[in-house]
């Protein structure tokens, strides 16, 4: 059934000629206005801290609201080991840690450049004031040849929020959760879309 929405939604995806022989189209669904800018960053191969908490965030905007869209997580060890992935909003920021920023990749090259703030982490962040679990999973992570997938996905009928983030205190955290993945390593995506508030 899940494989049949996605499907559906591919599906309902169509590009709309602005003007008559433009080269120019912007896409949009039957069902939805014009898309916001859509943003996306990835980082591959994280290595991540032992008793590992956040693992990467992405952060409100000063200047525009920040609505996450997808959250994709896949990770492995050394070893097989039973360990949880967790999604938590942050209503303050993490502090310390070493971090990297993802970089933000416009889905259309004519947005604007994206004002959130996505981070990932190799050692474990002070983390920011938890307002609660928004999405979690459990699976083994298995060796680097099979490593497992979470998905993670907001917004995907036409009549539910995405999770929405107002003012760079805001956060959505990544979260292992204070486990060991000997030799771990984590490939993770988020996307989200920017609009002036």
């Amino acid at each position: 059934m899940k494989m049949i929405r996605i499907l559906a939604g591919a599906l309902a995806l169509v590009c709309v000629i602005l003007s008559a022989g433009s080269a120019h189209a912007t896409c949009m669904r039957p069902t939805s206005p014009f898309y916001k800018p859509t943003y996306s960053a990835a980082v591959t191969g994280l290595a991540v801290a032992a008793s590992a908490t956040d693992v990467a965030i992405i952060n409100g905007s000063a200047t525009k609201t920040v609505c996450v869209l997808d959250v994709r997580v896949s990770c492995h060890g050394s070893s097989a080991v039973r360990f949880n992935i967790a999604l938590i909003r942050r209503s303050t920021a993490n502090s310390g840690g070493t971090s990297a920023a993802m970089t933000a990749v416009k889905n259309d090259t004519g947005n604007d450049a994206a004002t959130a703030t996505v981070l990932s982490y190799t050692a474990n962040p002070t983390p920011g004031t938890a307002v609660g679990y928004v999405r979690a999973d459990s699976y083994i992570a298995p060796t680097a040849n099979n490593p497992g997938v979470s998905n993670f996905r907001f917004a995907d009928r036409h009549d539910n929020q995405p999770l929405t983030l107002r003012g760079v205190a805001q956060g959505l955290a990544v979260s292992l959760e204070g486990q060991t993945v000997t030799g771990g390593e984590c490939d993770i995506s988020i996307e989200w879309s920017e609009e002036s508030p």
